[in-house]
């Protein structure tokens, strides 16, 4: 209660200094919804591709979208102000659906906790807003792969050229961008600029203010013979340096701001219906996708779709939602036959997925007096709470990802690949 009570309080402090538009409101701009049931597009999940792709087809004047998502509005200052992240990954039961996977063999047969974004913006509107793109080996290795007439589109050439459409780099809050540009923490304006996009809608930066112990670290790396890395989306990617963040003036910029801020409240052509949680898809007697049953407002309603239904509900909800709507696996079939009806057997569903997982490794700072450390102790709540009634207080601070720096290494394990397989993150 503390923590949200020092959220609301630190927004209504720091509103000052966001820019002019983002004044009025925490949530993500909205008409009011006009119940229709009956659309051109049904996009189901509002979440980092979600929200891009509802707001790129609602371009369209003559395309009617419908964007569905489980979660409620934006509106908790939690998810806008960086600092709170840690609160909203670990504890909350409205904007994280806190999933626990399977028992793991190889863990010892313990589950591991997977949160993942419930809410307008889904996991961009709760992670760690961390800005990477990945390797361009990865894109050209994945390019090698498909059939040649499709290989030029993954080749990172040409990848590179949309995720710079959609960015919008911008330059750090003066005087902190010529202060880590002189200390080599960051590229200057200019050599950002031969990686990054400007004209685009999703706001790329980097923090204002770095913890103590977290240059710390880059001096420990440059000291032990690492490279230093000023742009992890640049020219070279291994070393240690700091992380680019998706956030404007301070503030988080999840998809739903940026691809969803302005778009829901001038275009007539697109609703956003929140709280409405996918159940199945619909199909005809054609065998094609023309609806979606979800529950919203308690009730089971039904929203078709006259071009085409697209699943954006992530790596783990999707390949839920094909199941429970009776494409998959037959085991899947064979374990529900009265709850699912089998419409397509498709046995790569569900399965092969990859995920990245944290080995934490804990240290105790011994060496200083002085609490650097960032998490929510009486020491920072003190700061919190002073900037917040002090006039002119420094809200710099608020705008931490927490993994503000890290780095990119070769194990050398993989003989031949010649590029980074471990990432680092440290939290201070």
């Amino acid at each position: 209660m503390l923590v949200r009570q020092t959220a609301r309080l630190a927004f209504q402090k720091t509103r000052a200094v966001w820019a002019k538009d983002e004044k009025r409101t925490m949530a993500t701009k909205m008409r009011v919804s006009t119940e229709k049931d009956e659309f051109d597009f049904v996009v189901v999940g509002a979440g980092s591709a979600g929200c891009a792709i509802a707001a790129r087809l609602s371009e369209n004047e003559k395309f009617s979208v419908c964007l569905l998502e489980a979660g409620p509005v934006d509106a908790s200052p939690r998810i806008h102000i960086p600092y709170f992240v840690g609160d909203i990954l670990g504890r909350d039961k409205v904007l994280n659906w806190r999933f626990e996977t399977e028992p793991q063999a190889n863990l010892n047969n313990r589950t591991i906790y997977w949160p993942r974004g419930r809410t307008l913006g889904g996991s961009s509107s709760i992670n760690a807003m961390v800005y990477i793109r990945g390797h361009p080996e990865d894109y050209n290795g994945w390019a090698a792969q498909v059939a040649p007439e499709h290989a030029k589109h993954w080749k990172y050439e040409n990848v590179l050229k949309q995720f710079k459409k959609s960015e919008r780099y911008e330059p750090l809050w003066e005087p902190a961008q010529a202060k880590h540009v002189e200390k080599g923490l960051v590229p200057s304006d200019a050599e950002a600029r031969e990686h990054h996009g400007t004209n685009g809608s999703l706001s790329v930066t980097y923090i204002p203010e770095y913890n103590y112990l977290s240059r710390v670290l880059i001096n420990a790396a440059e000291q032990a013979g690492y490279p230093l890395t000023k742009d992890f989306n640049g020219d070279q990617q291994e070393g240690f340096g700091t992380f680019q963040v998706t956030q404007k003036n301070g503030r988080r910029c999840s998809s739903a701001r940026a691809f969803l801020g302005k778009t829901t409240a001038q275009r007539e052509n697109i609703e956003v219906y929140t709280d409405s949680h996918a159940t199945r898809i619909l199909f005809g007697s054609d065998g094609s996708a023309n609806g979606v049953e979800c529950i919203r407002n308690k009730e089971l309603k039904t929203i078709k779709a006259r071009k085409e239904v697209i699943v954006a509900m992530g790596a783990v909800q999707s390949p839920q939602l094909l199941m429970l709507s009776g494409i998959g696996p037959k085991e899947v079939f064979d374990e529900f036959p009265r709850e699912i009806s089998e419409i397509k057997r498709l046995d790569g569903v569900g399965k092969n997925l990859q995920d990245h997982l944290d080995v934490l490794t804990v240290f105790r700072e011994i060496f200083e007096k002085k609490p650097h450390s960032i998490g929510m102790s009486w020491h920072m709540a003190k700061r919190v709470l002073s900037s917040i009634f002090s006039p002119g207080g420094n809200f710099k601070f608020l705008s931490t990802n927490y993994a503000e720096v890290g780095g990119f290494l070769d194990s050398k394990v993989m003989e031949g690949l010649n590029r980074p397989d471990m990432q680092v993150h440290f939290i201070p």
